[in-house]
């Protein structure tokens, strides 16, 4: 979670943590975050995210991210 955390750091949203849940929908992050997210966990993880996974349900929490990154390592 540490890497996820040091992501929204490195995207300006240094307040997220991974107790905060409902990201999207709560108005935490939006949609230029989310590119931003995905751009940074790319890079990262040296990875690539498909387009239909680009969801507010994948952004939903950390878990919910580190899943996607998951998912994402295995193709």
């Amino acid at each position: 979670m540490e890497e996820i955390r040091a992501i929204f750091k490195q995207i300006g949203k240094d307040e997220i943590d991974e107790f905060y849940e409902d990201l999207v929908f709560g108005g935490f992050i939006d949609s230029l975050d989310i590119i931003n997210l995905v751009n940074a966990i790319e890079n990262k993880f040296e990875i690539e995210i498909d387009l239909e996974d680009i969801t507010p349900e994948n952004f939903y929490s950390f878990q919910t991210i580190r899943e996607l990154i998951c998912k994402s390592q295995k193709k």
